[in-house]
């Protein structure tokens, strides 16, 4: 009989304790929105106090990729221009042409020499640029971050996981403890059917 009433304690203290910790999850679940919505609060806020800093280097970035757009296409034409020149059966036969074609040559030369050290200056620029705004996304994180720690509700999530962490590990010990329920997994998001097999105990 002793028995009997010590396992029909046991099953309503693990009730008990699958209850709380339905609770504590749901509670989680909420702090965990608040501080969500809280976060994105920030980084518009962030956002809007650096937005014309972030602009410009947005600016310059895109107008850089335009840049080296148009000088690659530059590129392109200066080469069917030669090949059109090279291969122009009138320009060919003149006596001028031999040295037309080295003095053109030459300057072609020059030409693609100084339009790729420009596409290079330019994608150099531009890899500083997304650099940049990479650390400004970290620093906004960082500062997210730090925020959130400051925070009433990171205090109260962090001692609803001691709580929830507590519970689990009572249920570990006891739910082994009452017949039929071993092994058994908890879906923190569903702890009705584990309430309910233990209720018909």
């Amino acid at each position: 009989m002793q028995q009997i009433q010590k396992l029909n304690d046991r099953t309503e203290f693990a009730i008990q304790l699958l209850l709380r910790l339905k609770d504590i999850h749901s509670c989680i679940n909420k702090v965990l929105q608040g501080i969500e919505e809280n976060s994105e609060e920030f980084f518009n806020d962030f956002f809007e106090k650096n937005v014309s800093i972030i602009q410009s280097d947005l600016d310059n970035y895109l107008l850089n990729l335009e840049k080296i757009s148009e000088l690659k296409a530059q590129v392109t034409d200066d080469i069917n221009k030669w090949f059109s020149f090279a291969k122009n059966a009138d320009e060919t036969r003149k006596l001028s042409y031999p040295l037309k074609f080295y003095l053109r040559k030459r300057s072609l030369r020059s030409s693609l020499k100084s339009i790729n050290d420009n596409i290079s200056s330019l994608s150099i620029e531009n890899r500083f640029i997304k650099e940049k705004l990479m650390t400004w996304k970290h620093d906004m994180e960082i500062e997210c971050i730090r925020n959130i720690k400051k925070g009433d509700e990171f205090f109260s999530y962090e001692n609803l996981i001691k709580n929830k962490n507590t519970i689990m590990e009572e249920l570990k010990y006891i739910l082994p403890t009452i017949e039929g329920l071993c092994p058994i997994s908890i879906d923190l998001n569903d702890v009705e059917p584990v309430i309910e097999k233990l209720s018909k105990e």
